[in-house]
């Protein structure tokens, strides 16, 4: 009773997680007033799900080993290290401390501005004068875009658990992949036809889209899978090369002969698909980021053979496909990367990160606090050309002026650790590693991406990021352990 409870409570758990990534990407558009109250409810359920089996099904859940020569016992309780839950721990305490009243010369001494601009609000309007202060400059705004810092934080958990299982991760990665082809094939189908629709909602733009509001999100989502559409390729090939090591790098298919005369040649159409999508997206964003995560991919993958099987067939097709869109409309891209910004003069992404500069001089240390930066940015605007960015166009520096040095530095530890750590984990991946180096490239892309985009405003792309970097470490607890003991044991494959 007590394995079958564990069974159904691990489906659950992907089930939510699948629900939550989908409605991000798919359906947030349509309804974005609910959109955070139904995925905090999904990845809500589904971490009380995985408590659940963590408090009360640790021991009989299948995935403790108890030989200690197989490996460290691996229980479902997603990435663990200190080196990155220590630096999100204090990074969600200094988001609190943000948003708590303190005495006003207190917050005078660390942070002089925010306390400047309180007493000016209070010469206007005398009734808002008090003797506490936060260093969020607007607490309730804070308070409003908490959810959007808990749920990366809550499918990375998840991530991590979903990993404890290569056949729970594997399945994961192919539903996703699933998803982002309809999510590509409907952008292009919208584009291409001339319906232009965001689902039901009429859109004028002529870019392909998809599901999103900004061409530059469906860029990025796409961009981001690319590499693992690439890597997913090789590992199901590997599946019909017989090896008696299955952590040999033989596994891999030794020619492009190979790919083609598998079964599983179809899946040679997803990165195609994708790629085409990213050029109709008309984005430069999506565009460097594709072409960041493939470098990395090569790069990463120079001593072993699936780079040298690709290198005919993934040549040709991106040397065809990149010949088509330089004689399409996408040549008006190529044109824009000449460009500042998105608008004329001044108004552009130039001048916004130039203004943004002044509020990160002013509010140093202790920033302005989540979801202000609409409403602190006029104050820094040179001249009025009609136009008011809600977000800084670049996450990292939005993320320094809402968290302030203080806040970035335990969040630049913990991607930093992330990406060490999980690139440590391809290495003895066995023959995931293919799909698992297409997921950390798409990552490191998706991360460059973010320098000139708001890629994670979007719940979809910040929630999938979130739950890839946790898979990715969450292999890490399959060190030590034969993939060959591992698939063929009923136990240790178990859900």
């Amino acid at each position: 009773m007590n394995d079958l409870l564990i069974r159904w409570g691990n489906r659950a758990i992907g089930t939510l997680v699948l629900a939550a990534v989908s409605w991000g990407v798919f359906i947030h558009s349509a309804f974005p007033a609910i959109s955070a109250t139904v995925l905090f409810g999904l990845l809500g359920l589904a971490v009380c799900i995985w408590a659940g089996l963590r408090l009360f099904a640790q021991d009989a859940s299948g995935l403790r080993l108890r030989n200690s020569r197989v490996g460290r016992p691996a229980s479902p309780s997603g990435p663990q290290s200190l080196w990155i839950w220590g630096p999100i721990t204090l990074l969600g305490l200094f988001v609190i401390l943000q948003m708590i009243p303190l005495p006003v010369p207190l917050v005078g001494a660390l942070s002089p501005r925010r306390a400047e601009l309180a007493q000016r609000l209070s010469e206007g309007l005398p009734e808002l004068k008090s003797s506490s202060l936060a260093f969020s400059v607007d607490p309730n705004s804070s308070l409003r875009a908490l959810p959007f810092f808990v749920f990366p934080v809550m499918a990375f958990l998840l991530g991590g658990f979903l990993a404890s299982s290569r056949r729970r991760a594997r399945g994961i990665i192919r539903i996703l992949l699933f998803l982002v082809l309809a999510e590509a094939l409907y952008g292009l189908a919208e584009q291409l036809t001339g319906h232009r629709h965001v689902l039901w909602i009429p859109d004028k733009g002529w870019d392909a889209q998809g599901t999103f509001v900004n061409r530059n999100h469906f860029a990025a989502t796409l961009s981001l899978f690319l590499p693992v559409a690439i890597g997913w390729l090789y590992f199901r090939i590997s599946d019909h090369i017989s090896d008696p090591d299955p952590d040999r790098d033989s596994l891999l298919p030794p020619t492009f002969w190979d790919i083609l005369n598998s079964r599983h040649s179809l899946w040679l159409f997803a990165p195609a698909v994708l790629v085409l999508g990213i050029i109709q997206g008309h984005s430069r964003g999506g565009f460097s980021s594709m072409v960041f995560g493939l470098a990395f991919m090569l790069w990463a993958g120079l001593r072993s053979r699936m780079v040298r099987a690709f290198a005919v067939v993934g040549i040709l097709l991106g040397l065809a496909i990149l010949g088509s869109a330089i004689e399409s409309d996408y040549r008006v891209v190529f044109n824009r990367f000449g460009e500042r910004g998105d608008y004329e003069g001044e108004a552009g992404r130039m001048a916004t990160w130039r203004n943004s500069l002044g509020i990160v001089s002013d509010y140093p240390w202790f920033g302005i606090g989540l979801g202000n930066f609409a409403d602190v940015y006029p104050r820094y605007e040179k001249g009025d050309y009609g136009w008011r960015p809600l977000q800084a166009h670049d996450e990292w520096l939005e993320g320094l002026l809402t968290f302030g040095f203080l806040g970035m530095c335990p969040l630049v530890i913990a991607l930093v650790v992330c990406f060490v750590k999980s690139y440590r984990v391809i290495r003895h991946a066995g023959r995931d590693k293919p799909w698992l180096l297409g997921v950390w490239c798409g990552l490191l892309g998706l991360a460059l991406h973010s320098f000139v985009e708001y890629t994670f405003h979007s719940p979809g792309i910040v929630i999938t990021a979130s739950l890839l970097m946790g898979l990715l470490l969450g292999f890490g607890r399959l060190h030590g352990i034969s993939e060959h003991q591992r698939e063929r044991s009923p136990e240790l494959a178990q859900e």
